[in-house]
């Protein structure tokens, strides 16, 4: 019986009937298809932040992109809510480019256009899900989509939208000069 005073006791002393007999009922045929999926997924993520460094004028090699990012997305994984690898990122094209303010806005425009599929993907989601039921879960669905929809359309065009709706007396002042 563990003392009261060691609210640790659990973690100490974990229980592997669980872990096991789940890792036992796993078909290891699966790997077959998640291993190249996440190995696709990852180069993609690469691939993406290797472009948003080069057009924040950052050029930094292919191999030295990979490295940095999958080495950050490890520490990550260790650290608390992700913020490890969006910090190790920053601070290594930093050191690599001796241009943190195009490292530390290239890990955040990443980090938005990461929060951006999310969103999209959970519309769909709602979407598909509610498909099929009750005429105003139709109506919701639609009306995310559409929000969804315009809102894509309007984050595409929003450079012409801005030189348009951006007084000409603006354009030269701190307010409408980008950061």
């Amino acid at each position: 019986r563990p003392p009261v005073a060691t609210p640790a006791y659990p973690c100490a002393r974990p229980p592997l009937h669980p872990p096991l007999a789940a890792l036992r009922g796993f078909d290891r045929r699966l790997l077959l298809v998640f291993v190249p999926l996440l190995a696709l997924d990852r180069a993609a993520m690469v691939v993406r932040w290797a472009q948003l460094l080069e057009a924040a004028g950052s050029k930094v090699s292919w191999r030295i992109a990979a490295r940095i990012h999958l080495s950050a997305t490890f520490l990550g994984s260790l650290l608390p809510a992700g913020v490890g690898a969006d910090a190790t990122r920053a601070y290594l094209v930093a050191n690599e480019t001796s241009n943190g303010g195009a490292a530390v806005a290239s890990v955040a425009v990443d980090r938005a256009l990461g929060l951006l599929a999310l969103v999209v993907l959970g519309v769909i989601g709602t979407a598909l899900w509610s498909h099929g039921g009750e005429g105003g879960d139709d109506r919701v669905a639609f009306l995310l989509l559409a929000t969804v929809g315009l809102g894509l359309i309007g984050l595409a065009w929003s450079d012409r939208i801005l030189r348009r709706v951006v007084p000409n007396r603006w354009r030269g002042s701190r307010v409408a000069r980008p950061v």
